[in-house]
């Protein structure tokens, strides 16, 4: 699924693109067969005036990807998506739409939610607010991730801290956990130049369908 897709030129007279993209990948020769997929941009997005709005607004899509899958019989729903950053308000109104009847969420399988959220359990460091992350606990779903902080390195991936947890694995009660671990997270797993491999840690959740 294609969200945001942006050129411009840059102070460096460079043409600059920006391309974002929510992905859901399967591993081959693991038993898991995907039996349908879908994704779509959320109708609300961020909206950002461009020279105070005399060259007009820039529209910052998000969205999400889902797929069917079963693995060795059980049968899972799984999503996978990338809430708003910088508006909580926006940002509530994408997790509501995850959560509408008839939506992503919505499903007669058990759910299995991958993602950032942008939402930390009592707020995250910048100030933005832990409701989306509520909404979905609210609504059933039961956290399966770590409980460290995976947010974020500083931009050049060279060094910072991590101290704010907005990455999540989250799903049904029926689907438990049996452990989960941080990828990304030390200096033991920097690249041959020295950098983190995103600014992001990564959540890798081992769980047991129902």
């Amino acid at each position: 699924m294609t969200n945001v897709d942006v050129e411009a030129p840059s102070d460096a007279g460079l043409d600059v693109r920006l391309v974002d993209h929510d992905l859901l990948l399967v591993r081959k020769g693991r038993g898991i067969k995907v039996q349908q997929t879908g994704g779509a941009n959320f109708d609300t997005a961020l909206e950002v005036p461009l020279a105070g709005g005399d060259l007009g607004t820039l529209r910052i899509p998000r969205g999400y990807v889902e797929a069917n899958v079963r693995i060795r019989g059980d049968r899972l729903h799984v999503v996978n998506t990338h809430l708003e950053a910088f508006i909580a308000s926006t940002r509530n109104a994408q997790a509501e739409e995850l959560l509408v009847a008839g939506g992503p969420l919505d499903s007669s399988r058990p759910v299995i939610l991958l993602g950032d959220l942008n939402s930390a359990p009592g707020g995250t460091s910048s100030g933005d607010s832990a409701e989306a992350y509520e909404m979905m606990l609210a609504s059933g779903l039961a956290d399966r991730g770590v409980e460290q902080s995976t947010c974020c390195w500083d931009a050049d991936l060279l060094g910072g801290a991590l101290t704010t947890r907005i990455d999540h694995v989250l799903t049904t009660p029926s689907v438990t956990k049996r452990s989960a671990k941080r990828t990304n997270g030390g200096n033991g797993q920097l690249t041959p130049a020295g950098q983190f491999r995103s600014d992001h840690a990564g959540v890798f959740s081992v769980l047991r369908a129902p």
